[in-house]
């Protein structure tokens, strides 16, 4: 995946003092990672290929990091849609998850082990946005709108 990347880096290494351009770390580093966001797109758009991604949102085919930051962009980009063109109408984002969106999370005040849907926890924690999520179907229902725009965490996006 990342082989023609790895040569180019240690060729500009290797023959840095020969006047060959140089690639700085942060250089490889960051073109390592647009890489990876493309596959994760690729991905996700092969899964997604006969969905509304407006509407629904099917997160399976996803890697957690991939699907956590894809979620986000998929609600950035309906909260844009809603405040330019539709912003006195709710819209709901069905995002379908997978099991592997399920992780053990030690419980410090019972001592137990819960399970969460790390998507789920983004959601409502991280960004504090309505929704209802459907445990059993693994489904999140978010409630996008105009104001979802002045969420801190999505005006940095």
């Amino acid at each position: 995946m990342y082989q023609d990347l790895d040569v180019e880096y240690e060729n500009s290494q290797r023959y840095k003092d020969a006047g060959a351009e140089v690639m700085s770390q942060q250089q490889y580093e960051d073109a390592r990672q647009e890489i990876h966001w493309d596959i994760a797109w690729q991905i996700f758009d092969e899964c997604n290929e006969f969905n509304d991604t407006e509407q629904h949102v099917d997160l399976n085919c996803l890697e957690v990091d991939d699907a956590i930051a894809i979620t986000k962009q998929k609600i950035f980009d309906l909260a844009t849609i809603a405040q330019k063109e539709f912003p006195r109408r709710n819209h709901i984002l069905n995002i379908l998850c997978s099991d592997d969106m399920m992780i053990k999370i030690a419980d410090n005040y019972s001592r137990k082990t819960v399970i969460k849907n790390v998507i789920h926890d983004m959601i409502q924690n991280e960004l504090g946005l309505n929704n209802t999520y459907l445990a059993l179907e693994r489904t999140i229902l978010v409630k996008v709108d105009a104001e979802t725009m002045n969420n801190p965490i999505l005006m940095e996006w």
